[in-house]
């Protein structure tokens, strides 16, 4: 339990200057309801996400030597279908305002 706070202070202190140049009323009442639907484990929530993360690809930018991804023609063997498109790209940025 204490690890979890100390990793929750930990999160919110590295990133409290970017989340407070853009907080605004709405979104700390959001914040708040969001927490409260957590925390009464709702299954059908009425707040909306805090954030949303996109992977535009399913690659691994990392390419260690024992992975498969390393190799050059793993790439070439994706289906189309693996990468966002832009137009794509958009309309989930779209959705999610």
């Amino acid at each position: 339990m204490i690890y979890t706070l100390i990793g929750k202070f930990v999160y919110v202190k590295r990133h409290f200057t970017v989340v407070i140049r853009h907080l605004t009323l709405r979104k700390l009442i959001n914040l708040m309801i969001n927490h409260i639907e957590y925390l009464l484990r709702r299954s059908n929530l009425k707040s909306y996400p805090v954030f949303l993360k996109i992977e535009p690809t399913i690659l691994c930018q990392l390419r260690c030597i024992g992975c498969a991804q390393s190799n050059n023609t793993f790439k070439k063997n994706l289906p189309k279908n693996a990468f966002l498109s832009l137009n794509d790209f958009i309309r989930i940025l779209e959705i999610g305002r």
